[in-house]
């Protein structure tokens, strides 16, 4: 894997279980339960100034935890979150929000944005490293 997507890509999504869980083709000689997984694209090669390769632009998809490994591949699964409330009562109110980045003054004719394709969405075949 090293020779076409770097150093760090350990293998690929293999299979989608559901919205919680993947299979990788990373076995228990590479993995443990409980390391941590990354999921990404690979998007444009960056160039320094003098147009030297500094490598591959990375888009991380999603972070998750090994649960099972065999010696061919790896069950790998988010975390685990649990609504809890101190009166008794669950509701659909998450603490967790993410409204978005600060946004810093720029050369608008600079810009020059990366486009990946589903970066968004793990699918089959999405590369795989350590975290």
């Amino acid at each position: 894997m090293e020779e076409k997507y770097g150093p760090e890509c350990i293998g690929k999504v293999i299979r989608i279980i559901d919205d919680t869980e993947i299979i990788i083709n990373a076995g228990e000689d590479i993995l443990t339960i409980g390391d941590k997984i990354t999921i990404y694209a690979i998007g444009d090669e960056i160039t320094d100034l003098d147009g030297t390769s500094l490598g591959y632009y990375e888009c991380d998809k999603a972070t998750l935890t090994v649960a099972t490994t065999t010696q061919h591949y790896s069950i790998c699964k988010t975390e685990k979150k649990y609504k809890k409330s101190t009166l008794g009562v669950i509701t659909n109110f998450s603490t967790d929000v993410f409204m978005g980045y600060e946004h810093i003054s720029i050369d608008q004719e600079q810009a020059k944005p990366i486009l990946i394709k589903n970066k968004d969405k793990v699918q089959v075949g999405d590369l795989v490293k350590k975290y």
